[in-house]
């Protein structure tokens, strides 16, 4: 896949429809929500019922700029997908949890009729703990400075609502 994007302005983050980008007793990928894809988004896609390698195929189809996988189970991992691995497509996963909050700030905004925009970090994690005291930081120096200015409190807030 292509690396994350390096962009000034933020991102569209769009809940792929059906959420796994897969029909579910066919077990072949398909994305319904096209018309609200282009090459400025980011499909929030749950993992399973196909493989990554098919999901990402199906949102490289639509025009999006990258997929952001949540897993299924607890934890995290790389994505695999040999068969999409030369997509010109940024490709993420991050734990279940933190994909819930992110499915319900999607919906939120969907019901609003507003988008969810954002920024798409890639974040690595090393066995040095970093000057903060962390082991994973952000990789690219503008998105260290982007990150070092935000005040997180520990709530997604979704178009004044706490989520």
């Amino acid at each position: 896949g292509a690396p994350p994007p390096l962009l000034s302005s933020s991102l569209k983050f769009v809940l792929a429809d059906p959420p796994t980008a897969c029909d579910s007793e066919e077990f072949i990928p398909v994305l319904s929500n096209i018309d609200q894809i282009d090459e400025h988004t980011i499909v929030v896609v749950v993992r399973g019922d196909c493989t990554f390698g098919e999901k990402a195929i199906e949102v490289h189809k639509a025009g999006a700029l990258g997929v952001l996988f949540i897993n299924n189970e607890d934890g995290n991992q790389h994505p695999s997908g040999p068969e999409a691995h030369d997509l010109n497509l940024a490709v993420s996963m991050i734990p279940m949890d933190d994909g819930h909050r992110l499915i319900e700030a999607l919906k939120l905004t969907s019901l609003r009729n507003k988008d969810l925009r954002g920024r798409f970090v890639p974040i690595n994690c090393g066995q040095t703990q970093n000057d903060d005291g962390s082991y994973c930081g952000p990789v690219r120096e503008t998105d260290r400075k982007f990150i070092s200015k935000l005040n997180y409190d520990g709530t997604l807030t979704s178009l004044g609502i706490g989520v």
